[in-house]
């Protein structure tokens, strides 16, 4: 791989890093979800210093291209936070039927409660 390449690539990867610490200090993306993306971008970084291994290991696998296993690994690993990601969905989802249905809760107790005192007042008057 050109060095040219090499070097356009790293700078590539540390202005993704700064661009996600920036992300997180703004609170726009959370801590956890910026260490799997700030995790997936420091891979790509070593890997693309590491090509001439990852060639050695890629014929070891029967990968002919060590392209191809880079693009099978970013896969599964997409994948992988794909489905943490979903995970996540699914809890939050939860919280927020419980939350919905907690303020529905509250809500009509204060009702209740506005309703009562209202009755009060009108029979003390």
């Amino acid at each position: 791989m050109p060095i040219e390449l090499i070097i356009f690539l790293l700078v590539i990867g540390f202005l993704s890093l700064l661009k996600i610490l920036s992300m997180v200090r703004k609170r726009k993306l959370m801590l956890r979800h910026a260490i799997s993306w700030g995790f997936l971008i420091v891979m790509a970084m070593v890997v693309t210093l590491l090509i001439d291994p990852l060639s050695r290991v890629a014929a070891f696998i029967g990968i002919e291209e060590v392209s191809n296993m880079i693009f099978f690994g970013g896969f599964l690993l997409l994948l992988t936070i794909t489905f943490v990601l979903t995970i996540s969905v699914s809890k939050q989802k939860e919280d927020l039927v419980k939350l919905t249905q907690n303020l529905a809760i509250t809500n009509h107790k204060l009702r209740e409660i506005d309703n009562e005192s209202n009755k009060k007042s009108r029979h003390t008057s």
